[in-house]
């Protein structure tokens, strides 16, 4: 892991984290530690100014994506390329909850705003149909809500709840990210959406610029 200062390009710490590719990265609430997880089946607590692993989270399959709990700092959810997502809490080391009911590789994850749900997207599509491709989880018991969202027979790479207006967006594989309501039944916008390159398949990302003006993809 490559650690920089700004626009100065100036780098700042070197980490050999894992032995496998790295696939997801997330602060915690204080922007001391990092949780990283990847191709070694590990999640790792890492504080940035030594480089020290704090912590170790073993993972049964390839860990894909992870979120910090937005209200609780002791707790995260990571998502499996197989077997699902999981939430874990840091101060005892141990597994809280699993569920293994999910369809396909976990694709990316966000918590709501209020911590009590989990959205996720997955590459689970079958027979031209994608309906559980984007899911909103309970976190408390880890069981589905909804996966009627996406009916579209496209998967998608990556989610982001904007952080100050009900939306979130998503980048399907159909070339555009669409706009979703954050209220149930989480509707599709079917009158506006962002195109503008080609997903080709690949694990293309999208996310808010601070201000929350611009998308970046």
């Amino acid at each position: 892991l490559l650690f920089f200062r700004g626009v100065s390009i100036l780098l700042l710490f070197f980490y050999l984290l894992i032995s496998g590719a790295v696939k997801d990265i997330q602060w915690n609430h204080n922007r001391n530690n990092i949780l990283s997880g990847g191709y070694d089946k590990i999640v790792k607590l890492t504080d940035i100014e030594s480089g020290t692993v704090i912590q170790k989270f073993p993972h049964s399959q390839i860990v894909t994506a992870l979120r910090c709990h937005p209200l609780q700092s002791n707790v995260f959810v990571s998502g499996m390329i197989k077997d699902g997502i999981q939430s874990w809490d840091i101060r005892t080391n141990k597994l809280i909850k699993e569920s293994k009911k999910f369809w396909g590789s976990v694709n990316d994850l966000e918590f709501f705003p209020d911590g009590n749900n989990i959205l996720t997207c997955s590459d689970y599509v079958v027979r031209n149909a994608a309906d559980k491709n984007i899911v909103v989880w309970d976190f408390d018991s880890l069981t589905a809500i909804s996966n009627q969202i996406y009916q579209e027979a496209f998967s998608c790479t990556a989610l982001r709840i904007h952080p100050f207006n009900n939306y979130f967006i998503a980048q399907s594989n159909a070339n555009y990210i669409a706009i979703f309501g954050m209220n149930k039944p989480w509707k599709l916008d079917k009158r506006k959406r962002f195109e503008g390159h080609l997903v080709n398949g690949y694990p293309i990302r999208c996310n808010f610029s601070p201000e929350s003006d611009y998308i970046v993809s």
